[in-house]
């Protein structure tokens, strides 16, 4: 697993990223992962792009959930974003006690497609 860092120190916006990049001869598939975004804006949001595009957006999940993105054949890059604080908001709103302000990531897969 890997966690987001503690980001609640810095004096603005901050983000985090776990980068995953496939190779040119990628045949295309099913990208998975297991996570748990206990996040909520304005205070911080985890989004996961492929290319540069937002593919998800994911906030309050408290228990592990499985997100899995379909991914074209060829080369790409995948960032999974934590992101604090990105409406630059101050003083942010009391801390919901649902909010543990991280992000875990788990048992990433990719599988072609039909398997």
């Amino acid at each position: 697993s890997i966690k987001s860092p503690y980001l609640e120190d810095s004096e603005g916006p901050a983000i985090s990223n776990a980068t995953l990049v496939t190779c040119d001869f990628f045949p295309g598939g099913i990208l998975q992962f297991k996570t748990i975004a206990s996040v909520l804006p304005p205070h911080d949001i985890f989004i996961v792009y492929i290319d540069g595009e937002e593919a998800a957006q994911l906030v309050n999940v408290n228990e592990w959930t499985e997100p899995t993105l379909g991914l074209s054949p060829g080369a790409h890059r995948i960032d999974f974003s934590y992101q604090y604080n990105t409406f630059g908001v101050s003083p942010l709103p009391p801390n919901p006690a649902t909010r543990l302000g991280a992000v875990w990531i788990d048992d990433v897969s990719l599988r072609p497609f039909g398997e």
